[in-house]
């Protein structure tokens, strides 16, 4: 432990190297709360004081989180970021638990939605760019981006925390924004590899199909059971989707079963099937649509093993 007066005596280097190993600092003046926070972030550490009294509010408005007490003074309330309603050290731990699970699941959505989607938009370019025909239509798209994407990515948001959350270190979310640069990285793996799977099975079927609106339907139904099957790869970055149990998030599994339903009804259903131009397919196609999805999940999951095997994601 250290008072007030032993940092007197101490320069700046010298404060950084005891903080190490000193965790109390006793008799502490309000200039030197200010200074020890100071010093902390320009080691590039993340701050939170916690502070209840007057004198703590430059040292709470300087921390990058600052924590008034809830029976504290309304100055220090004001100086901070958060107030506590319960006076325990415990709540913060929650908070600061509750708030990753709250990112992670947000760069689920974010990842999940955009990496479908740019996938998309590649195969449709790919198509116009040689000439070949469109190989899916606008109401096509839009049944599996809506429908199929819309109630599978709001899922992500009831995922439980990751175990190991807390060991992440800390991150200030207003300058490296939701997404990391690990996250982009692996986003950016995930629609090449996508994309490229979705051009390869587009020319495949050009050959193996019968007709241009029978292709069309394949490839809906491909897109579709691929934006369903990629959301179990994003349940977890860190985990295999075979290791995640279907209890932990009752609402991904009815989402799951609701947007399989929709999507037999969309290829079984004579209004739907004239609404999205889709054409009965044979079984063999039927099966050949569920392999796709079923290799695209295998290569998202060999990527997240590449990208988040290693260390946990930043």
């Amino acid at each position: 432990a250290l008072t007030g007066d032993d940092l007197n005596d101490l320069t700046d280097e010298e404060i950084l190297d005891v903080l190490d190993t000193v965790h109390v600092f006793a008799r502490v003046l309000r200039q030197q709360k200010l200074r020890i926070a100071r010093i902390l972030q320009l080691r590039g550490e993340i701050v939170a004081m916690t502070g209840d009294g007057i004198n703590d509010a430059p040292a709470l408005k300087k921390a990058n989180i600052g924590i008034a007490i809830g029976s504290g003074t309304e100055v220090a309330k004001e100086s901070s970021d958060l107030v506590l309603l319960k006076d325990s050290f415990s709540t913060i731990y929650a908070a600061i638990e509750e708030g990753r699970r709250i990112i992670s699941n947000l760069r689920k959505i974010v990842g999940y939605l955009l990496s479908t989607s740019l996938s998309e938009v590649v195969l449709i370019g790919t198509a116009m760019m040689i000439g070949a025909p469109v190989p899916i239509l606008p109401a096509q798209i839009l049944w599996a981006n809506v429908i199929e994407e819309g109630l599978m990515s709001v899922a992500f948001a009831f995922e439980p925390g990751e175990k190991n959350a807390m060991e992440r270190r800390p991150q200030d979310i207003h300058e490296e924004g939701v997404l990391s640069g690990l996250m982009l990285w692996f986003m950016g793996f995930v629609v090449v590899t996508l994309s490229s799977l979705l051009v390869a099975f587009y020319f495949y079927l050009q050959g193996a199909t019968s007709s241009l609106e029978q292709l069309r339907s394949a490839m809906f139904l491909a897109v579709s059971i691929d934006s369903l099957f990629l959301a179990f790869a994003f349940r977890s970055l860190t985990i295999p989707f075979w290791q995640i149990p279907l209890r932990t998030n009752i609402f991904f599994v009815c989402s799951f079963l609701i947007s399989l339903a929709l999507l037999f009804v969309a290829i079984t259903v004579p209004f739907f099937q004239y609404l999205l131009s889709y054409h009965t397919l044979p079984v063999p196609l039927i099966g050949l649509t569920l392999l796709f999805g079923l290799t695209s999940l295998l290569a998202i999951e060999a990527g997240k093993w590449v990208f988040f095997s290693t260390k946990f994601h930043k």
